[in-house]
């Protein structure tokens, strides 16, 4: 019963290692005989984190006589120098991945963890359900403890940025064409995510809805389809031309139509040469690059 207490006793102070092997150099720090040897030859591997790696009498006897060292041997253990997760490290971590993003910490692990580089993958960021967008989300990270091994960890997050949105101000029916009176540009705190986000009211105004938008619903440009012609033939259409230094409009006539983000062909009044330019608005074109009247043909 003695000899069980005591044994317990040993093995539940155990010297901390920081990789992936036991070196000489940490059993010296659990047996000062093993000062004499030499600190970077291997004993063995490490234990998870977590778990004890115990060097039983007869191991530690072998490897005294393989690294020189004299007298009686006794059991080693051995694990992983762990710490609760601080919250701070997350937050560091999580700015390295998305910067310039606001980050409301709500929970991260309650279990110990092993010291080392903590990341956050922006990829492993699931987003929030889209009708409950300011809930928090379970974002999964890792610990990279030693070389090729990683610890998994996880923090319960809100992650907004400051961006602007085309903001439904009222419901729009699916196929509906949207108007003016329907939507809004606002700036706000919005989820970062890779979804192309409409960010002008020009960008949606006469595109039809593929599905029913609720009141307050933030519009998606892939989530619109093309609407009637923004131009037809004969309109005169207003056509902004940058030509590198120079910004300038000139009114033009529209020979072909077109919606948004279509090419029209429109003809110069002045010159009545014909040339290209981009739908971007009802009436309104660019020009398709800065080579402008080279352009014209």
């Amino acid at each position: 019963m003695m000899f069980a207490l005591l044994s317990g006793l040993a093995l539940a102070a155990c010297t901390p290692v920081h990789g992936p092997l036991v070196l000489a150099g940490d059993l010296a720090a659990a047996d000062p005989r093993f000062a004499v040897a030499p600190p970077e030859a291997t004993a063995g591997f490490s234990p998870a984190p977590g778990s004890r790696r115990v060097f039983s009498e007869s191991e530690v006897d072998r490897l005294g006589k393989r690294l020189g060292v004299e007298g009686k041997a006794h059991e080693l253990c051995f694990e992983f120098a762990m710490r609760k997760l601080p919250g701070e490290d997350v937050l560091a971590a999580m700015g390295k991945a998305i910067p310039g993003a606001e980050f409301e910490l709500v929970e991260t692990s309650n279990f110990n963890v092993p010291e080392g580089p903590l990341t956050f993958a922006r990829a492993a960021l699931p987003k929030p359900p889209q009708s409950r967008p300011e809930d928090a989300v379970v974002w999964r990270g890792s610990i990279q403890y030693a070389e090729g091994r990683k610890f998994a960890v996880w923090a319960k997050v809100r992650v907004s940025v400051v961006a602007r949105r085309v903001i439904a101000i009222r419901d729009i029916t699916a196929g509906r064409e949207i108007t003016a009176a329907d939507v809004e540009a606002r700036d706000g705190k919005f989820f970062p995510d890779s979804e192309r986000w409409a960010v002008a009211a020009e960008e949606v105004v006469g595109r039809k809805a593929l599905t029913s938008v609720r009141a307050g619903s933030v519009l998606r440009a892939n989530a619109l389809l093309a609407g009637r012609e923004m131009i037809a033939r004969g309109d005169t259409v207003v056509v902004a031309v940058d030509a590198g230094a120079a910004h300038l409009s000139i009114e033009s006539r529209a020979e072909t139509g077109g919606g948004l983000g279509d090419v029209v062909k429109l003809r110069n009044p002045k010159s009545g040469k014909v040339f290209e330019a981009r739908v971007t608005g009802k009436g309104l074109a660019a020009v398709r690059s800065t080579e402008t009247a080279a352009k014209e043909k």
